[in-house]
Formats: structure tokens, C-alpha cells, sequence
């Protein structure tokens, strides 16, 4: 597991059951979700777009380029 992989995991603590599961997504494949957009992202996870955006927000980013 990697420094970013263990932040991650310690992040979703504190996170509702559906951010846990865009967690859990770019776990699963994070080369794949660092060049995709948050529609796939939400796909990926079933969750929805806002709830992508709300994850990267928590995590300390500005948000998740479209």
C-alpha cells in the first residue's frame, strides 16, 4: 500500500457510505480515475457526480477537473 493508498483508507473514516465507495474506486484503479472525468468516476462508483466532488473536497483538493 502506498503513502497516498493509506491516506485514503484513513480518510474514508469519516466519510458517508457512499463517499466510502468512491473511495474504494480509485483504490481499485487509481492510474485509471487520475485521467477520468467525475461522470466516470460516479459510474465507477454508483454514486453521483456531486458526491465525487464532495470526496475530493474532504481530501483537501479544490475539487475534481471534469
Amino acid at each position: 500500500m502506498t503513502i497516498r493508498e493509506a491516506a485514503l483508507a484513513a480518510a474514508a473514516d469519516g466519510l458517508t457510505p457512499a463517499e466510502r465507495q468512491v473511495v474504494e474506486a480509485v483504490l481499485a484503479e487509481p492510474a485509471r480515475v487520475a485521467f477520468g472525468t467525475v461522470a466516470e468516476l460516479a459510474g465507477r462508483s454508483g454514486t453521483s457526480g456531486p458526491t465525487v466532488v464532495r470526496v475530493a473536497r474532504k481530501l483537501g483538493y479544490d475539487g475534481y477537473r471534469a
